[in-house]
């Protein structure tokens, strides 16, 4: 079990990383500069984390364990409104993000130029892997939700990657765009989107297509 030093260094090196990081750049930032920001030999920067790219990893996913820590501390239903919640839990999240922007900023566009190489393939899975295993966590939030009959019925895991796709797709257009002040304006627009769906109501009134009966499985 680490010790409360080893923690305290571990978190060292991957507040310095991601700051430079984010600074500099993955390619020019070197294990030598963050060794020596952080008051440590490098050698211990390879036993934590093994490599440069092992680093990289661990300061996303530590940015992320982040954000989910203090999306955890979400209120009860407000009034019995669980949009409310929803409202908040996004809120909290975008607010998060732009806090880091330089820090997001960063890492979506690492993950956007990643090269369709083995090694830009393996990093990619290795960013997607550390996320998928940090955010599935908040599927017992959605199964709650639907046992409580406040959510449409359906695989939480599925819901879960339905809202994240609404988010992500948010945070990629507002990096696309430079990531400008004013991220967390788009928290009631991404909350309409997530709770409602994209037509209004009166273009739901004029639509023609109908759900699609559901064939049993055989």
């Amino acid at each position: 079990m680490p010790t409360p030093r080893q923690i305290e260094r571990r978190q060292r090196v991957l507040r310095i990383s991601r700051e430079l990081f984010a600074q500099q750049g993955y390619q020019e930032t070197t294990l030598d500069q963050i060794a020596k920001q952080a008051h440590i030999g490098k050698g211990i920067i390879y036993r934590y984390f093994g490599n440069k790219e092992d680093l990289l990893v661990a300061v996303f996913a530590d940015s992320v364990e982040k954000i989910q820590t203090a999306g955890k501390a979400y209120p009860p239903l407000v009034d019995g409104d669980p949009g409310a919640r929803i409202r908040y839990i996004l809120e909290n999240y975008l607010r998060q993000i732009e806090e880091q922007r330089e820090t997001f900023s960063f890492f979506g566009k690492i993950l956007l130029g990643l090269p369709a190489t083995p090694w830009g393939q393996r990093l990619r899975q290795d960013f997607i892997s550390r996320y998928l295993e940090i955010v599935l966590r908040r599927k017992n939030d959605l199964h709650e939700t639907m046992q409580a009959g406040h959510a449409t019925p359906m695989d939480p895991e599925k819901l879960l990657f339905l809202i994240l796709g609404a988010v992500h797709g948010t945070i990629c257009w507002w990096i696309y765009r430079g990531c400008p002040p004013g991220l967390i304006a788009e928290t009631e627009p991404l909350t309409q989107f997530v709770l409602h769906g994209m037509l209004t109501p009166e273009g739901k009134a004029l639509t023609k297509v109908q759900p699609r009966p559901v064939k049993p499985r055989k």
